[in-house]
């Protein structure tokens, strides 16, 4: 499974970028006119739909028999590769199902980019990014290369360190397709990395104005906060506290980032709301500190005991 703490993949890409593509490719390498199988492309069809919708194992049951036949294609291999891939639980465990595929596809057609893509995928979820971008740069030498592999190979630069290269590809990857809020949340993680926090918070921006997510606001909070830009940073927290007031985790942020500004009171208050609402031994221990600065020791007191208690009752 694809480490949390990395960039990743963006699963189940939209049918207008991926099947149609595939589709024309399908058709131009079906041979004789007339001697196209529209039946089986409408199984296959299916089986992608099913794909998209996040259903792995029906559409491996349709097509896994299709494979392994005498008119089985790359993109039907892909497919069948693409549902283990994508399957949290089939990914680890299937590996060697995955790559024979992938190899199959191969072997029908050299020059099918998509397989190239998916194995730098496969890499990329197994933390092999320099295989990752191996096989993502040979897809893209390819006469007719998939876009979505600029990404793959973004992935590869960036958890590999090579954040100028990974930033490239992203934003020519930007500049050829209408991205989606993921593009952008994965721009604005390597500009992090590169440190260019402002430029991170405007990427982010956009990246909300498609999709208002909590942690979109959260990163742009962490931006500002990297920065000491705290009353910036409470300012941006305060809008996921709007949307929420029962955030439990965005109010000991906004408690952090006050004490921080020395406005000891309204941490004391958010902390006091947080603990309200989910009691925990780190706010107790954060609340405990916000006390001391206001010269409450008892009051400070009696919190460091409650978080003791929680701690050991946790146990």
């Amino acid at each position: 499974m694809c480490a949390r703490n990395q960039i990743q993949p963006q699963k189940r890409w939209p049918k207008t970028n991926y099947i149609l593509p595939l589709l024309a490719i399908t058709l131009a390498n079906a041979g004789p006119a007339g001697s196209y199988d529209f039946k089986q492309e409408a199984k296959l069809q299916r089986a992608r739909d099913l794909y998209s919708a996040g259903h792995f194992l029906e559409a491996r049951a349709i097509v896994g028999p299709m494979c392994n036949k005498p008119d089985s294609t790359a993109p039907m291999y892909c497919l069948l590769a693409e549902t283990y891939i994508d399957d949290p639980e089939q990914l680890t465990k299937d590996g060697p199902k995955i790559e024979n595929a992938l190899h199959s596809a191969l072997k029908i057609d050299p020059n099918y980019s998509l397989t190239y893509k998916d194995l730098a995928e496969y890499y990329n979820c197994l933390g092999d990014y320099k295989r990752a971008i191996e096989n993502s740069s040979i897809a893209l030498k390819l006469p007719h290369p998939y876009i979505y592999t600029l990404r793959q190979r973004a992935i590869a630069y960036s958890n590999s360190g090579q954040y100028d290269k990974a930033l490239a590809d992203i934003d020519k990857f930007i500049s050829l397709e209408k991205p989606a809020e993921p593009t952008y949340i994965m721009k604005a993680g390597i500009l992090e990395k590169m440190k260019r926090y402002d430029d991170a918070v405007a990427t982010y921006r956009k990246a909300f104005e498609l999709r208002h997510q909590d942690m979109t606001l959260y990163s742009i909070t962490r931006c500002f906060e990297m920065q000491h830009k705290y009353a910036e940073a409470t300012t941006e927290v305060s809008r996921v506290i709007k949307m929420n007031p029962h955030d439990a985790e965005a109010l000991a942020v906004r408690g952090r980032l006050q004490s921080q500004c020395k406005n000891y009171a309204e941490a004391l208050k958010d902390f006091s709301k947080a603990i309200d609402i989910e009691p925990t031994v780190r706010l107790y221990k954060s609340r405990a500190s916000a006390y001391q600065k206001l010269g409450q020791k008892q009051a400070a007191e009696r919190d460091l005991a409650s978080a003791i208690k929680l701690d050991e009752g946790n146990f």
